[in-house]
């Protein structure tokens, strides 16, 4: 009995020690599992966070949307350090300090190791290769399975490490600066640097005697399902401005779309290359017969146009008085300084009706096809200069205003209408100068605007732009029936009505066909209503994103109404 009583006890023990085994090591899979995912969370908040979408502060410093910090290089603080081969990718320790979170470490107490893909690094730009971070950018390391060698995950933008304790004869000291201290090697076991872009990564199920690294990772997909929200809502920020500021300025027409064809930047050396100077917009899409209009493509985005004055004349526009026109050709172009624009001379009498009161005159000059075809902005009729002589008293002009008209074939026409200063009986000629200044294009289109992000990292790849037909230039300016508004489908509930919208914006977001882009193809990129619109099949129809990312992931800016 006494016997059979000292077995069942070490029966028992057996089994309480083994419990606390499993006990302990699950508990330490936990606490890894725990940091990991902090630190997970952390690097996709930093990507996605609105600090990375700010304009330039300074010529040196830019940030940028979906953008990771590099690890730390030494160990000691947890800032991140990018110094080193900007074509490379990286490999240290978890940057905690940039982050601003905890020093998370592992269940052995080591600090976590992390590994970032070259071309989703957090770069000071302008700058020899920086990153170019959209939809389109690929992650360049690989999980693998450790033991069969099967490939788990491509397309990583990241890596986060708990090492755990020392194995494999590695050699730890606590020296932050030494070789020792600050090599993979002496910790990570499932790392494999490969050709020094494309890391690999070997995942365990459980911790083994030559792999007791405990992974987690960010594919491209999960960080773009937390950039592209915040993307979309900095279109709508920073974009949107600008096209309601043409649609005001040109009396309620958007300009024509740029032709999709293919956005792919020709990183290649193919002859494929199309760069933002070459997003044009254009009146036609199909030449037919019949002729169809270009009414969807991508956002004229270029900034490399100018908007040269083509004639122009002056006219009297009300009052008593007459206006004579003084030199041949009435208005000309001149270069600054003072000013840079269409300068236009003429005098001002009775007009035979032996006083002036009210007189009023109005500008017009053409400044071409550009205008209708990209994001033409009209100068501040504050800015209009103006010259009377004899001057007598005040010289200022009364109730002047300034805006655009454009043609079907984009040819832009500024007004500029204004009450002369002169009431008078038996007046004399007074001699006026009156200076347009240029039309320019578009702050938005530069990468020191307010879209800076926007343009430098390409994101108008991906940017789909749609226009009712009557809200085109030369158009009538109400789209109805016929033709159509547009019908967007799935908006938020403060849109009560969805089939009056007159222009939108849809970001495509990544490929969710699996497709690798650039392409020109639409599949590549819109789905379902979008797509459906883009291929005319129901032209005027388009959907924004509501519900599962995998079946659609294109959201809808609305700019009008």
């Amino acid at each position: 009995m006494l016997v059979l009583a000292a077995l069942m006890a070490a029966f028992l023990i057996s089994i309480g020690l083994n419990r606390s085994s499993a006990e302990l090591s699950n508990e330490r899979e936990d606490r890894n599992m725990t940091a990991l995912k902090q630190a997970k969370a952390a690097l996709i908040a930093y990507a996605a966070s609105s600090e990375q979408y700010q304009r330039y502060q300074t010529p040196s410093t830019y940030f940028q949307p979906g953008a990771l910090p590099c690890p730390d290089k030494d160990n000691d603080d947890g800032s991140s350090d990018c110094t080193g081969s900007t074509a490379n990718s990286m490999i240290g320790r978890f940057p905690w300090g940039t982050l601003g979170v905890d020093d998370l470490h592992d269940a052995s107490g080591e600090r976590l190791w992390y590994a970032l893909s070259q071309n989703f690094r957090k770069q000071k730009c302008p700058a020899a290769n920086c990153t170019t971070i959209n939809s389109d950018t690929q992650g360049q390391l690989t999980i693998t399975d450790a033991a069969t060698g099967a490939i788990l995950a491509s397309n990583v933008v990241a890596v986060v490490i708990a090492p755990g304790l020392a194995i494999q004869g590695q050699t730890r000291d606590s020296t932050p600066t030494s070789g020792v201290h600050n090599s993979a090697a002496n910790y990570v076991e499932s790392f494999s640097p490969g050709d020094l872009v494309h890391y690999s990564f070997a995942m365990t199920t459980l911790p083994t005697v030559s792999n007791n690294d405990r992974l987690i990772f960010i594919t491209q997909a999960d960080l773009m399902a937390a950039v592209e929200p915040v993307v979309t809502a900095r279109i709508e920020r920073d974009l949107k401005p600008a096209l309601t500021t043409y649609w005001n300025q040109w009396s309620q027409a958007f300009p024509f779309p740029s032709k999709f064809n293919n956005p792919d930047p020709g990183t290649n050396g193919t002859s494929t290359t199309r760069a933002q100077s070459a997003y044009l917009g254009t009146p036609i899409d199909n030449p037919g017969p019949p002729a169809v209009p270009m009414v969807r493509g991508l956002l004229p985005i270029t900034g490399a146009v100018t908007y040269p004055w083509s004639g122009g004349s002056v006219a009297k526009w009300g009052g008593t008085g007459g206006i004579t026109v003084t030199v041949t050709p009435t208005c000309t172009p001149v270069a600054g300084p003072p000013i840079s624009g269409l300068q236009c001379s003429f005098s001002a009498d009775d007009g035979g009706s032996g006083s002036i009161n009210n007189l009023s005159f109005q500008i017009q000059a053409q400044v071409g096809p550009n205008a209708g075809a990209s994001l033409a902005v009209l100068p501040d009729q504050s800015n209009v200069v103006f010259t009377m002589n004899p001057c007598a008293g005040s010289c200022l002009l009364s109730a002047a205003t300034l805006f655009g008209t454009l043609n079907a074939t984009g040819v832009g026409t500024v007004n500029f209408q204004a009450t002369l200063p002169i009431s008078c009986v038996g007046c004399g000629t007074y001699d006026i100068t009156v200076t347009i200044p240029d039309v320019t294009v578009s702050p938005s289109t530069s990468i020191a605007g307010p879209a800076g992000w926007f343009i430098t990292n390409e994101w108008f790849r991906q940017t789909y732009y749609a226009v009712a037909p009557d809200l085109l230039p030369g158009g009538n300016g109400n789209c109805v029936s016929n033709p159509p508004c547009l019908t967007v489908g799935k908006l938020p509930p403060n849109f009560a009505v969805i089939n009056d919208k007159q222009a939108i914006l849809i970001l495509a977001g990544r490929a969710l066909n699996g497709t690798s882009r650039p392409s020109a193809s639409f599949v590549d990129y819109l789905e379902n209503a979008n797509l459906n619109a883009a291929q005319s099949v129901t032209p005027y129809v388009y959907e924004n994103r509501a519900g599962v990312p995998t079946s659609i992931n294109d959201r809808v800016v609305v700019l009008s109404p």
